[in-house]
C-alpha cells in the first residue's frame, strides 16, 4: 500500500468521512495529534507543520521530495543523539475532541483506538469510571513519552499501571484529568549506575596487605595511626 493510500485511509478514520487525495482537510489540535501518532505507526513521514492549516493528502506528502544525488560532504554530518536523562515531554488534550474521534461503542473494534492502543491498554481504560477520559489521558501520555525521547508508538512499550499509577520502563509518567482536559508529563530516567567490581569495592574497606615478612606491614601502619 502506498503512503498516499495509507494517509487518505488514516484521514478518513480521523474525520469520519471519505477523504480523497485532493480533498481539502482541516484538523483540530487533537486530530493533528492523532494524525501524527497514526502516521508514525505506519511509517509515513512528512512535515507536521503543514497539517496545522488546511491541506490535502497529496500536498502533505509532496512536501518531502525524493532526495537528489549530491557530492559527498567533506565531513560526516552529525547524527541526532538520543534524548538525555532528564528529558521531559508534556502533552495536553481536549477530552471532547478526542471523544469525537471514537466511531464505535466497542472500543476494541474502533480502528482509531486500535491503531494507537494495545488491547490491554483499552481494557484498562474500559474499566475506569470515565473510559474516554482515561483513553484521552493515555493518548496524552504516549505523546509526552515520544516528546521525552521514547521510541515511536509502534515500538513503544505498553503503558501499564501499578497501584493506579502509569508505569513505563525507563520513564516516570504522570497523567491528570481536570474537567474538559487530560494532561500528561513524561520524564526520562537516568540509567542505573554500574556496580563496581567486587575486588575494587573491597579495597575501599580493607587495604591490601603487603607480603608476609616485609617491613612496614599492616600492623606497623595501624600502630602509626593509633599511637601503638
Amino acid at each position: 500500500m502506498s503512503d498516499l493510500t495509507s494517509l487518505t485511509a488514516i484521514l478518513s478514520r480521523i474525520k469520519g468521512e471519505d477523504i480523497g487525495p485532493d480533498t481539502p482537510v482541516t484538523l483540530s489540535s487533537v486530530q493533528q495529534g492523532a494524525l501524527a501518532a497514526m502516521c508514525r505507526r505506519e511509517g509515513i513521514h512528512f512535515d507536521m507543520a503543514r497539517a496545522k492549516s488546511s491541506f490535502t493528502a497529496s500536498s502533505l506528502l509532496s512536501g518531502d521530495p525524493a532526495p537528489k544525488a549530491a557530492p559527498p560532504p567533506a565531513a560526516a554530518a552529525p547524527t541526532a543523539s538520543p534524548a538525555p536523562a532528564g528529558a521531559i515531554g508534556c502533552d495536553l488534550q481536549e477530552v471532547e475532541e478526542f471523544r469525537a474521534l471514537i466511531q464505535s461503542s466497542d472500543y476494541k473494534a474502533c480502528p482509531f483506538l486500535t491503531d494507537i492502543f494495545s488491547p490491554r491498554e483499552i481494557a484498562y481504560c474500559e474499566n475506569q469510571p470515565e473510559p474516554v477520559t482515561s483513553l484521552c489521558g493515555l493518548f496524552a501520555a504516549k505523546e509526552a513519552l515520544f516528546k521525552a525521547g521514547a521510541p515511536e508508538p509502534k515500538a513503544q512499550p505498553e503503558i501499564t499501571h501499578k497501584d493506579g499509577a502509569p508505569t513505563v520502563p525507563g520513564y516516570a509518567v504522570s497523567i491528570s484529568h481536570s474537567g474538559a482536559y487530560a494532561m500528561a508529563v513524561a520524564l526520562k530516567a537516568a540509567p542505573a549506575p554500574a556496580a563496581p567490581p567486587a575486588a575494587a569495592a573491597f579495597q575501599h574497606v580493607v587495604p591490601s596487605s603487603p607480603s608476609t615478612g616485609s617491613k612496614g606491614g599492616l600492623g606497623t601502619r595501624l600502630r602509626g595511626l593509633f599511637g601503638g
